[in-house]
């Protein structure tokens, strides 16, 4: 009886964490394009507001 209980437990945990595990799998390998592709994105528009800033600045010292 508590030898049934406990190969009950264990394959209702391998059945219930089989999906998690993949999805946990996927997610990992399918995150990492889409991290670099946001760091890429985020660093254009810093490089935007750089170079906006620089020539705003660079305006006002010529109107000066």
């Amino acid at each position: 009886m508590l030898a049934g209980g406990i190969i009950l437990t264990l394959v209702f945990g391998l059945i219930c964490s089989m999906p998690t595990n993949t999805h946990t799998f996927f997610y990992r390998s399918g995150i990492d394009a889409v991290a670099k592709e946001d760091i890429a994105t985020t660093s254009g528009y810093l490089e935007q507001l750089k170079n906006y800033s620089i020539s705003a600045n660079h305006k006002r010292e010529k109107n000066q």
